[in-house]
């Protein structure tokens, strides 16, 4: 078999046509097979860049190189492909040709076997993990994958189950500037962007090289366990399929250039179909029994129950007593009861420089509806370590966003205090304990004591089951101390502990409430002073816990601690990536309006929980945003109406009646701020009361010529109340 080692392009190139498509874009590596001077079946020592940076990809080892084909069951579109055997096929590409800083690469190839990776890189240092691949895990749901990180994988599943089809693979990186490392990183598959990194991590990428890419091999550090792999040291995982084409550039490219990338391969390549959110193409399929869940049914058993507790524990009794200035009882007058707010927390995530921006009708509308449509608010990123220490403008936005929403009545979390992973916490590893210890209290305590007395609560602990990386080098003892240090710097706050898969839980995992469970009664027994539990309660549309199962985890919650439970991230996600919730298949959104109708109504109907947040509102502005409530034209989607028909119809108390020879008028209403107006003729008045546990009773003093006080009307508080003017269609058509 004769080798390609130093090839040019073939006789007959179409090396220009192909840069043609590329006009204005500079790669740094272009590699494309149709372009090797080579017969079938030689092997590839040197596969030639196309641009003139001289950056080939080459093997040295005989064994080791890959081969050319042109056979008709390897070309992609007619076209040849070099061959990786699975085995130890792989091609160097320089580390001088990119950096882990900003770069943009984009892969045509066809996997034939699974648990290998296409495309990776690492840091010299082996205990770092710093690594960048796009890799294809055998992890059940056998998906395609892009890992970016430290210790920790920023991961996407990009598609529900891994084919033999040719595909587009894409990324892109830029070095965010909001602390030591961090960047954010879009995936894309043919053509769309599939989900966006926000904060990937590579500490040691910005300070040195890293090693060279290859193409064919990536490398697993330290095992992996989590791959079902064992061992010390570095392992390499070789790519079992055929690359056609490779782009590498040494920036983040814009969306108009990506736009052109994209259009020239698919052009090429006659594949990558844009079109493949099409509702009539769900992009990630799911039989009728993935939808399904335990208590869906409308006969269900639960439902009985949960609405007798509603009213037990929601509702309370409200009497109105209507008198003369004599105080003399006034009988047939008409009493209005006009709900304001709610008592119970129904939250989101917020964005701080969305709620900051003043210049944009996007601004307006959005701090509108996040005034209209909730009572409490998350501070989504702002507070976060990373975020917080990255930039002043970030630190601004977090001050104006916690000040406005105190101004609209909202109460407010903190988002987090600690997390124990050193790149959520912005903390350099290589350092002595009792210097980590020392730099996690400070943080704590210079933004939580810079909010004192203007939160009502916050996430102290986060993931303490999921992320344990810092404690497990210091030692439990530190979190003690972490925790007080919270408690010290804000006396007046709630400080909760908050973690994922309790009473939701992703596939992979069996659920943490026990190890939470065992966790908080340590930390208690500790002397630590646990305010309230939280569950994150993310809920993938594939895999959504059964309504009994959850309200039996909150009753196990319940009955361990006797605490309050916060729901703090709730979302059903379509799917995990960036996709077009208007393609998805109507069974999808059909299963995700009736979990959000089924979830709330549990959580709201347990007499354990206080708090539910809805991950972000707005799809525009999210970390997942199928799950949003409204889409980016801002329309209203099916399962944002049945949260705004739950809140503010179903649970909002507005009533008309009159009073009896007593001058009294009774009813039972759901817990919140009142405003009562009375008619009697022409004598008039009005107060404002407010349902408790205990109920209320409120009097009202009706005469001639009353003037009646602000804020009377429906409205959560705001002067706004349900149905704020947003056009209330599904949306099917917006392209998130």
């Amino acid at each position: 078999m004769a080798a390609v080692s130093g090839a040019g392009v073939a006789e007959g190139s179409t090396a220009a046509d192909d840069e043609a498509g590329l006009d204005g874009l500079d790669p740094v590596v272009h590699l494309a097979a149709d372009e090797l001077d080579a017969a079938d079946g030689d092997a590839v020592g040197t596969w030639t860049d196309l641009t003139d940076n001289g950056n080939d990809a080459t093997q040295d080892a005989d064994a080791k190189q890959p081969t050319y084909s042109e056979v008709d069951g390897d070309q992609i579109a007619g076209k040849p492909v070099v061959v990786f055997d699975g085995e130890d096929d792989f091609l160097n590409l320089d580390s001088e040709a990119v950096t882990l800083d900003d770069f943009s690469v984009f892969v045509v190839g066809q996997w034939n076997a699974s648990t290998n990776a296409m495309f990776g890189t690492y840091s010299p240092d082996t205990d770092a993990m710093d690594r960048f691949r796009i890799a294809n895990f055998d992890a059940g749901a056998s998906a395609y994958s892009y890992q970016f990180g430290e210790n920790v994988w920023w991961e996407t599943n990009v598609v529900a189950e891994v084919d033999t089809d040719p595909h587009l693979w894409g990324v892109t990186s830029t070095a965010n500037g909001v602390g030591s490392g961090t960047h954010r990183v879009t995936p894309y598959l043919d053509g769309d962007r599939t989900y966006e990194f926000k904060y990937g991590t590579l500490h040691h990428s910005v300070d040195e090289s890293p090693g060279d890419f290859n193409l064919g091999k990536a490398q697993l550090v330290n095992g992996e366990e989590s791959l079902g792999l064992s061992g010390d040291g570095v392992t390499d995982m070789f790519y079992d399929g055929t690359v056609a084409e490779v782009l590498v550039f040494d920036r983040s490219l814009d969306d108009e250039e990506i736009d052109q990338v994209h259009a020239h391969l698919t052009d090429k390549y006659e594949q990558f179909d844009h079109e493949i959110l099409d509702a009539a193409n769900d992009p990630i399929p799911v039989t009728e029994e993935q939808l399904q869940y335990d208590g869906r049914a409308e006969d269900a058993g639960w439902r009985e129950t949960a609405q007798e507790r509603i009213e037990d524990h929601r509702k309370a009794d409200l009497e109105v007593e209507v008198v003369d200035p004599a105080g003399r009882a006034v009988e047939d007058a008409t009493v209005d009861v006009t709900m304001q707010s709610h008592e119970f927390n129904f939250g989101t995530a917020v964005s701080g420089d969305m709620v900051a921006d003043s210049e944009t009708d996007l601004g307006d509308t959005y701090r509108d509806v996040l005034a209209s449509d909730f009572n409490y608010g998350t501070i989504e990123t702002d507070l976060k370590v990373y975020n917080w220490e990255g930039s002043e403008d970030t630190r601004a936005d977090a001050r104006e966003t916690v000040e406005w929403l105190n101004d609209q009545g909202h109460d407010v979390r903190g988002h987090a205090a600690f997390w124990e992973q050193y790149w959520w916490m912005n903390i350099d590893p290589d350092q002595p304990d009792e210097e980590i210890i020392q730099q996690v209290t400070d943080k704590i305590e210079e933004r939580v004591a810079e909010f004192e007395g203007q939160l009502a609560d916050w996430d102290c602990q986060n993931h303490p089951i999921n992320f344990q990386q810092i404690r497990s080098d210091v030692g439990d003892e530190a979190v003690l101390d972490w925790w007080e240090t919270a408690q010290n710097a804000d006396t007046e706050a709630a400080m909760g502990i908050n973690e994922m898969n309790v009473l939701t839980r992703y596939a992979w995992s069996d659920g943490y409430d026990e190890e939470l469970v065992e966790w908080t009664n340590w930390l208690l027994e500790n002397g630590v002073d646990v305010d309230a539990v939280g569950a994150m309660c993310h809920a993938p549309i594939t895999n959504l816990t059964g309504i009994p199962d959850v309200i039996s985890r909150l009753d196990r919650l319940d009955e361990a601690f006797g605490l309050p439970v916060y729901i703090s991230e709730f979302h059903v996600p379509l799917w995990m990536g960036y996709k077009n919730w208007g393609g998805a298949s109507q069974k999808k959104k059909d299963a995700q309006a009736d979990y959000v109708r089924d979830f709330l109504t549990a959580v709201f109907s347990h007499p354990a929980v206080e708090t539910f947040v809805h991950w972000n509102f707005w799809a525009g502005r999210a970390w997942r945003s199928t799950s949003c409530l409204y889409d980016v034209d801002w329309d209203l989607r099916t399962h944002g109406e049945e949260y705004l028909d739950l809140v503010f119809d179903e649970w909002w108390t507005d009533e008309e009646g009159t009073t009896g020879s007593d001058g009294i008028y009774a009813t039972s209403a759901f817990k919140g701020e009142y405003e009562v107006t009375v008619e009697e003729g022409k004598r008039s008045g009005d107060a404002s009361v407010t349902v408790s546990d205990d109920g209320a009773s409120v009097e009202v003093v009706i005469s001639v010529g009353h003037n009646k006080s602000d804020g009377e009307g429906g409205g959560n508080g705001n002067g706004n109340g349900p149905g704020h003017g947003h056009d209330q269609d599904e949306g099917d058509d917006e392209d998130d």
